[in-house]
């Protein structure tokens, strides 16, 4: 039986964060197009960006949980992981990244994510214009 290694599939998906970002861009654009169809592409490349390092922050690497992980930013809220009960499953490091992305998928957290898009922050997106805005 012919068995392909992680590794060999690993190898044909983007490895830098540009090939990432042209990845989420395409992905969003197939997937999800109505959030994003308005915007400019250096922005959209931009966002996507600082999805990628909020994404690490809890540790998902992986191309497919990063791409989850900015999806929701877009289409839930670009600060959804603030909220309490999605940051708490976040933080659980006993699980792999992947397994995080199923828990938070499962029923009866219907409301957490409804809390986390009422709580729409479209600063998150830009953290570093935050920090700038904080010091004046």
């Amino acid at each position: 039986m012919f068995k392909i290694r992680k590794e060999q599939i690993d190898a044909f998906l983007p490895q830098d964060d540009s090939s990432r970002i042209d990845f989420i861009v395409e992905h969003l654009e197939d997937e999800h197009n109505e959030y994003i169809s308005d915007m400019p592409t250096r922005v959209l490349r931009e966002m996507i960006a600082n999805g990628l390092k909020r994404a690490r922050q809890y540790g998902f690497n992986e191309l497919e949980d990063m791409t989850v992980f900015v999806t929701w930013m877009f289409i839930i809220a670009p600060n959804f992981d603030e909220q309490s009960e999605l940051k708490h499953l976040l933080h659980e490091k006993t699980l792999s990244a992947g397994e995080r992305i199923e828990k938070m998928l499962a029923d009866g957290l219907d409301s957490s994510w409804d809390e986390a898009q009422d709580n729409y922050n479209s600063d998150a997106w830009f953290p570093e214009l935050q920090n700038e805005d904080e010091e004046k």
